[in-house]
């Protein structure tokens, strides 16, 4: 995991030192925070037979890099982010992770000393690591997507940026399967997907250039 962070930050600052110098206007920032992302069928299964833990939020790490266009309030970018999480309870252990790269859209209302304005972001790839050692089941995703809509502000110090971002996130991994290549069934229920979406914030910290 430290690893695929570290050269994404390599790749995200690549894009930008990339652009021609005329044009190099944009930002690279750390972001950190949380979403509320219960999925759904799981909790059901498990939690709700006292059969395992609950899954009841995620906390993201990640980095942007954006490039503002010339002459607009307008930014393009890519984000990457991942989450990790373990978790014992009734005697079962889940553990996860779950890494995103997404192109990343903003529109700057405002843009002076201070900037406010809306922000969006569409997955391009996913990838999830998912399992239960004690059982053991490992769940893999025949299909994913994500996209967050949101709303960001911060404030401009020299070249530092500080802002909050806050908004809605959907992130679904579906057709489900187990170890054994079906559905993955508990208790008489069927997991069908891991829904990780719900309301979320990141903290920003970063350079403009």
């Amino acid at each position: 995991m430290k690893t695929i962070f570290q050269s994404s930050i390599f790749i995200l600052f690549s894009v930008l030192v990339s652009l021609n110098a005329n044009a190099l206007i944009g930002e690279v920032r750390l972001t950190y925070g949380s979403t509320s992302g219960e999925p759904k069928d799981f909790n059901n299964a498990f939690y709700g037979f006292q059969d395992g833990p609950k899954i009841s939020g995620q906390s993201y790490m990640g980095v942007d890099a954006i490039a503002m266009l010339p002459m607009l309030p307008v930014g393009v970018g890519l984000r990457v982010e991942n989450t990790s999480f373990s978790k014992t309870e009734f005697n079962e252990q889940i553990d996860f992770s779950i890494a995103r790269t997404a192109l990343l859209l903003n529109y700057r209302l405002i843009n002076t000393g201070f900037y406010l304005g809306p922000i969006v972001s569409f997955g391009l790839s996913h990838n999830m690591d998912f399992k239960i050692p004690l059982d053991p089941d490992i769940y893999k995703a025949g299909k994913q997507s994500s996209n967050t809509i949101g709303l960001e502000a911060g404030v401009k110090l020299g070249l530092f940026r500080l802002g909050l971002e806050v908004g809605q996130m959907s992130f679904v991994f579906s057709d489900l399967k187990d170890i054994s290549g079906v559905i993955p069934n508990k208790n008489g229920l069927n997991i069908s997907e891991l829904n990780f979406g719900g309301t979320y914030y990141k903290l920003q910290l970063g350079l403009g250039f």
